[in-house]
């Protein structure tokens, strides 16, 4: 079952590159235990095992349901986003790369999502284009062009919603309800 999870997961990390979301760089680890001490990275182990089949054919994965890397912000260095669990919830955290150190944001506004395992939902990265969602119930429909790659939050089975970087801060369109 392992060795078929691999071979299903291999071929989707860029250029046959290694990980880079495991382990994390030193550098983001030991940011993270600075800045937000009681927050911990949700391991691949935490996730439902099926996560991959959760994944569009434009959505890109750098091997790990819970991380996902990417020049988010355009400023030519390596982001990283990650499901990180901190008092029985999971957040959605951006770390975007600034010289030699790292910023982060919560990403994603919804703070109310269970630290259940296993955790049914993962993160892709989305290339740069335009991004139609919105238009559910009384919301109208959004539209977005994105010259930087984006984050896909899927819920396994409900719902997603794209993630970008603009005038400095984070916004979300929802791509289904």
């Amino acid at each position: 079952m392992i060795a078929q999870l691999l071979l299903t997961v291999l071929p989707l990390v860029p250029n046959g590159a290694a990980n880079p979301c495991e382990p994390l760089p030193s550098a983001l680890r030991e940011y993270i235990h600075q800045a937000l001490p009681e927050y911990e990275p949700a391991s691949s182990q935490d996730f439902d095992s099926s996560w991959i089949s959760e994944k569009s054919p434009e959505d890109q994965t750098d091997g790990a349901p819970g991380c996902i890397t990417g020049d988010f912000d355009g400023n030519g260095q390596r982001d990283f986003a990650l499901v990180l669990r901190h008092e029985g919830a999971v957040v959605i955290m951006a770390f975007r790369r600034v010289g030699t150190s790292y910023r982060h944001s919560l990403a994603f506004s919804r703070t109310d999502i269970p630290d259940k395992r296993p955790l049914h939902l993962a993160l892709f990265r989305t290339p740069p284009g335009e991004i139609h969602g919105g238009g559910f119930g009384n919301s109208p429909p959004q539209h977005f062009k994105n010259q930087n790659p984006g984050i896909a939050i899927v819920f396994f089975e409900t719902s997603s919603v794209y993630l970008y970087w603009a005038k400095g801060r984070w916004h979300e369109i929802w791509t289904s309800d």
